[in-house]
């Protein structure tokens, strides 16, 4: 997966749902409890508690209005980069609904948002690049060399990077999302050689060998 791809489902796993089941209006009408008990909850200013409900409710009926309050959900919890995907994603679909007003409210948004953005890079050293068997993951998450050097948008925390290659340990590689709008790096730049298999024991009770 390229790094764009990878993370995006790190940093929008509200989004990231699958898709509902086909169950009609049970599923709209659930969708729209969870909308209603979403919204009391960031009157509430208690957005934690809202922006899984407004996530389920979007997944079970999605619509602009729906992501456009998980977007602004997501940026009151501090999670710019799922904000930012949230409100694209609010642009599009009021595009296709035809809904100037909010497609042009979720643009506003989105501009204003676009600063706050902390971003992630992946960097491997060339030496590194070359060895055979190369696995490079970021929070599980599968990087190739396509993505390498790519301003990824992250949410805050702490995210791991790891790095395994044929005779080689796994490095692990911490970087802490702590500063809005800044650009993080982490860097692979060394693999310690794993240590050699142990010797196979022969069984003493054989003969001939």
């Amino acid at each position: 997966l390229a790094l764009s791809v990878a993370l995006a489902s790190l940093t929008s796993a509200a989004l990231a749902q699958p898709p509902p089941d086909p169950s009609g209006q049970s599923a709209a009408v659930l969708a729209e409890a969870l909308f209603d008990a979403a919204v009391k909850l960031m009157q509430d200013q208690k957005f934690a508690e809202a922006c899984p409900k407004l996530a389920e409710s979007h997944r079970l009926d999605p619509a602009s209005g729906t992501v456009f309050n998980l977007a602004i959900c997501l940026e009151k919890e501090g999670k710019h980069a799922s904000a930012a995907i949230a409100f694209e994603e609010s642009v599009a679909r009021s595009l296709k609904d035809g809904n100037k007003d909010r497609e042009n409210l979720a643009r506003e948004r989105l501009a204003q948002l676009a600063p706050l953005v902390a971003r992630v890079v992946v960097r491997v050293a060339p030496k590194i690049a070359a060895l055979d068997g190369l696995d490079v993951r970021f929070d599980g998450a599968s990087v190739r060399q396509q993505a390498w050097g790519l301003e990824v948008p992250m949410d805050p925390g702490v995210h791991v990077l790891t790095a395994v290659a044929q005779g080689k340990r796994e490095a692990r590689r911490e970087v802490d999302v702590n500063e809005s709008g800044k650009v993080f790096e982490v860097v692979v730049d060394e693999l310690v050689d794993a240590p050699p298999p142990p010797p196979v024991e022969r069984d003493p009770g054989r003969k001939g060998d």
